[in-house]
């Protein structure tokens, strides 16, 4: 009597802890990249949207109808925002609030606006800007 025996299939070896170090270090730096995005807050100073009250100043802004929009709506931006940097960065951020170049908008909005606009921090700064 002849008796069949099958073969077994080969059993790989473990991998070696140096094959799957890359995959590991890749996993780690994904993890650390999502965790610090999560964790990061906006504390009120400049950020790529502005700070806080400067680019909810922008959104209002972003906000009014093309149609009844007017120069006045960015006032109150101007007033919130801490600088020129501030400004900028939430005008990009929104960019329905201004069809133009920001700094260029801030120092003629400054130049021909209302006093206390001109005084603000946005309008000192836009102002020593020009040539």
């Amino acid at each position: 009597m002849r008796l069949l025996v099958r073969a077994q299939p080969e059993r790989q070896a473990p991998r070696d802890a140096a094959d799957t170090s890359g995959v590991k270090a890749l996993i780690l730096i994904a993890v650390t990249v999502a965790l610090a995005a999560c964790s990061s807050e906006n504390d009120g100073s400049s950020s790529p949207g502005g700070s806080g009250p400067c680019n909810a100043a922008f959104e209002d802004a972003a906000a009014v109808d093309d149609m009844s929009d007017t120069v006045d709506d960015l006032y109150t931006a101007a007033l919130a925002c801490s600088g020129l940097a501030d400004w900028i960065a939430a005008a990009q951020a929104n960019p329905g609030a201004i069809d133009a170049d920001p700094a260029s908008f801030a120092i003629n909005m400054c130049t021909y606006g209302p006093a206390d606009v001109a005084a603000s921090t946005v309008c000192v700064e836009a102002l020593a800007t020009r040539g």
